[in-house]
């Protein structure tokens, strides 16, 4: 036990894009998972975005993250976002869900192809959430 007082946790927004999680069942056990990986990292959800478009609701993102000064964003998985982190490690970290994955903020274009690279060289492990519940 330390006797540093700790802050308030960083502040994250959950991001779901809707064809994905197409019933409102779905959509609920999207954000409840994402809400307990945000507990599982300290983080405290400030705003949930559901996109009807990917591209828009990237754009909502990055404002909704700048007007609330936070630099995280939770997803179920990769296909939430078009299937690629890079087009969120522009401007935050990524989290998703399922798989649990960490994706850093790539500060810059090196920084974006550096992660395309590392993506590529790895075995496919992205698939979407099973169907059943798990959101």
């Amino acid at each position: 036990m330390t006797d540093t007082p700790q802050g308030p946790p960083a502040k994250a927004v959950i991001f779901l894009y809707r064809p994905l999680v197409a019933t409102k069942a779905r959509l609920d056990w999207a954000e409840f998972y994402a809400r307990q990986r945000a507990t599982e990292q300290n983080l405290r959800i400030g705003h949930v975005i559901v996109a009807d478009h990917i591209e828009a609701g990237i754009q909502k993102l990055h404002n909704a993250l700048r007007q609330m000064d936070a630099a995280v964003v939770i997803t179920p998985n990769l296909d939430h976002v078009g299937g690629s982190p890079v087009v969120v490690t522009k401007f935050a970290e990524l989290l998703t869900v399922k798989p649990a994955g960490r994706f850093r903020w790539a500060a810059g274009e090196d920084a974006a192809r550096q992660t395309r690279l590392t993506l590529a060289l790895q075995p496919f492990r992205y698939s979407g959430i099973p169907d059943g519940g798990d959101a």
